[in-house]
């Protein structure tokens, strides 16, 4: 799919859209969209001119905006890259639902209130969507997890409160002559070096997909910040390459990936999302 190839190496997205307005005379909104990968949120900034010749000029402009927030939630999320292979628009495309219950979500965003601008000329409103909670899980409903898999073979090992998976620098594309940072998204698939499934989104408990998704990103800088997610005592890992149409899938080293799937509460702590993926900071701004 090489139309994925436009999205910007670090995936911080910034799409811009002009929705009209039932008014020729009345100015139009601006939307800009990018996610804060260390946040877990997708910020959507609505921005329209002032009409000073109105009273009450600024809460005519928020109410402009927010008007048309549905609208303009549903595109930005439609250009998200969900997995390596498929953007928002593409997989609500193959699945019809998908748009109506993302126009369900997208209440649960919130607001930061107006902001004029410095001149005045123009107002601006932020509306924050949880990617967790209000994005992820509408690419991916499920009330009973596909098993994470198992593995017979006996290695020193032990019970790890998480996974840490350093995919930090250009690494190996498998499959391709090339090296590339790994690309957050949504929803990314864990692989081994034999290219054997460790993880992906189909595996995780409902809930635990709810609350945090099946990865986090983060810098070195502040992965204490996540001890709730990886606990204490985290396996940490080298990415070893990266997979995919769009390189966002890390691959993992076999004899780590036999460390977590030859105990069960290894397993159980993956199917809880209880992973995180380090990038560097440029790749997460």
């Amino acid at each position: 799919m090489d139309h994925l190839r436009w999205l910007t190496p670090i995936f911080i997205l910034l799409i811009t859209t002009a929705i009209g307005s039932p008014s020729e005379n009345e100015p139009a909104v601006r939307f800009d969209s990018r996610v804060a990968w260390t946040e877990g949120v997708l910020i959507v900034t609505g921005e329209t001119e002032v009409e000073p010749e109105y009273a009450g000029a600024t809460a005519r402009a928020e109410r402009r905006i927010l008007s048309r927030r549905e609208t303009a939630f549903r595109r930005a999320v439609f250009d998200l890259p969900i997995t390596s292979a498929d953007t928002g628009a593409e997989l609500a495309a193959k699945h019809e639902e998908i748009t109506a219950i993302l126009d369900d979500r997208e209440a649960a965003g919130s607001t930061s209130g107006v902001r004029p601008s410095r001149d005045l000329k123009s107002a601006s409103v932020e509306l924050r969507y949880p990617i967790a909670g209000t994005i992820a899980s509408v690419f991916q409903r499920h009330s009973i997890p596909r098993p994470v898999p198992s593995s017979a073979s006996w290695v020193p090992t032990t019970d790890f409160t998480g996974l840490v998976i350093d995919a930090r620098g250009a690494l190996p594309v498998h499959g391709e002559d090339r090296d590339s940072s790994l690309e957050p998204v949504l929803l990314p698939r864990i692989y081994d070096s034999n290219m054997r499934l460790i993880l992906d989104a189909a595996m995780i408990e409902p809930d635990f997909l709810e609350q945090w998704g099946i990865v986090g990103y983060t810098t070195d800088a502040n992965l204490a910040d996540l001890e709730e997610r990886i606990g204490s005592n985290p396996l940490f890992v080298a990415a070893d390459r990266a997979f995919g149409t769009l390189p966002a899938n890390p691959v993992i080293p076999h004899e780590t990936a036999e460390q977590l799937l030859t105990r069960d509460a290894n397993r159980e702590m993956l199917a809880e999302g209880r992973v995180v993926i380090v990038l560097d900071a440029d790749e997460l701004r």
